[in-house]
């Protein structure tokens, strides 16, 4: 058996040796169709990604920076089979820049992208970054506070005098950058500062013309401060007072007087700012028979000795309205889209209606300003129905109740009755079993 076996092996070898090439152009040609029957039944397609794919900046060497922001996204453009660049999207892939080993210096790196064996890369931008690497320094440095605004009037900020908590930071970062740095500053904003405070602040790294330094970090990033702030002498803060005469029109009450500012800064000598009840009074509003809100500039009445820092007069906001009241009235109500043909059998009783508004408002009006409709347009056939009355009254007036909220009405109809005849009645058919009880009809006879 093994003999004959090494007979058919051996003779396939020498048939196959002599027709070497023929078997050569068989395997390529069944290659070909197999490569083509795939590309027809799944087939390559070239794609660019619509998101970006992150690049990773891996194995910095420590003590060392990345100087500026270095690209941190790159585009793909991929090909291969439709089943699978069609799931793909910019997080299957990731791109790496290599930096492990290198000193301080200009780099021109290559972006290596991680991908799938079966997608080809048909372009990535960018392929190449440039990386600038230096020395990673720390400088502690005091804190300086530095007014970003000027005070109120009348007010002096003394940030020299300030407090600040911690008073020293570290500022880190790349060596040239590092370099530059010539004070660290926390920058305040006053203009609203009328008594001391304590706030927490970002710091800034500046360099010698008073302009940020970027690519530095400090630690910490915020100081607390409290900053003295006093009043100058000849200064000194009163609220206003607004003088008013008269009353509001009958019906009508002064709800809320309101006045901007409602804090005044007054200049002037010691004695005559001392000599002041403790406000300031407006010149005097008139308010009699006001209906309506009054805004109004009114100026300020001040000793001959003594100003306004700023604006002579104040905006004075006083709203007046209307006193609400209540009303009761009684209306009978007016029957709407009754159909043709039908009527009521009895007219509808009155119905009363509550109202509340403005009392000038409610003391003119008139019940024939108010109307109650029942409205017949849904009923087609004689019958006892339910309906609810609507009210409609003037813009301003509230309907508090409707007594009662529904009424009930009869619908009869004004069509005549039709009998039937005899005659018609016998055409119709009869169906089913009709039992017919004969009637005796006795008189009675004289004896």
């Amino acid at each position: 058996m093994i003999k004959w076996s090494v007979l058919i092996l051996r003779r396939f070898f020498v048939s196959l040796r002599k027709d070497w090439s023929s078997f050569l152009l068989a395997l390529f040609l069944a290659l070909v169709v197999w490569v083509i029957a795939i590309q027809q039944q799944d087939p390559l397609i070239t794609q660019h990604l619509a998101d970006t794919v992150s690049i990773q900046y891996v194995d910095l060497p420590p003590g060392l920076v990345i100087l500026g922001t270095p690209p941190e996204n790159l585009e793909l453009s991929i090909r291969g089979p439709r089943s699978v660049v069609g799931g793909l999207t910019g997080s299957s892939f990731s791109a790496k820049v290599e930096l492990a080993g290198l000193q301080p210096g200009i780099h021109d790196l290559s972006v290596q992208v991680l991908k799938s064996p079966s997608v080809d890369i048909v372009s990535q931008k960018p392929e190449r970054v440039t990386i600038h690497l230096e020395r990673l320094v720390h400088k502690t440095m005091p804190v300086e506070v530095v007014m970003a605004d000027q005070p109120p009037a009348g007010y002096s900020v003394y940030p020299e005098r300030a407090t600040i908590k911690p008073m020293t930071v570290t500022v880190s970062g790349p060596e040239s950058q590092v370099k530059q740095v010539t004070k660290v500053v926390a920058q305040l904003y006053v203009s609203n500062a009328k008594q001391t405070f304590s706030r927490k602040t970002l710091v800034d790294a500046w360099d010698a013309n008073n302009q940020t330094v970027f690519d530095v970090t400090s630690e910490p990033r915020l100081v607390n401060v409290m900053v003295p702030v006093e009043q100058k002498p000849g200064y000194l803060d009163l609220p206003v007072v607004v003088q008013t005469r008269g009353k509001p029109a009958a019906g009508y009450w002064l709800q809320n007087v309101s006045v901007e500012p409602a804090v005044v800064t007054l200049k002037g000598s010691p004695a005559a700012l001392k000599s002041l009840p403790g406000y300031v009074e407006t010149a005097i509003l008139d308010l009699t028979g006001a209906d309506k809100n009054i805004v109004e500039r009114l100026a300020l009445v001040l000793p001959r000795n003594v100003s306004v820092v700023n604006s002579k007069s104040v905006k004075v906001e006083v709203k007046i309205l209307p006193i609400e009241g209540g009303k009761t009235i009684e209306r009978v109500p007016q029957v709407q889209g009754l159909n043709e043909g039908l009527a009521l059998r009895t007219p509808l009783n009155p119905i009363t209606i509550v109202l509340s508004g403005p009392l000038p408002k409610l003391s003119k009006l008139g019940a024939a300003e108010v109307s109650v409709v029942v409205d017949f347009s849904n009923i087609t056939a004689p019958g006892v129905y339910t309906i609810k009355p609507v009210v409609v009254v003037p813009q301003g007036v509230t309907v508090q109740s409707v007594v009662p909220t529904e009424v009930n009405v009869e619908v009869i109809s004004l069509l005549p009755t039709v009998t039937p005849s005899p005659t018609a009645a016998a055409t119709l058919p009869i169906t089913g079993t009709v039992t017919i009880t004969p009637t005796l009809t006795v008189t009675p006879t004289s004896p």
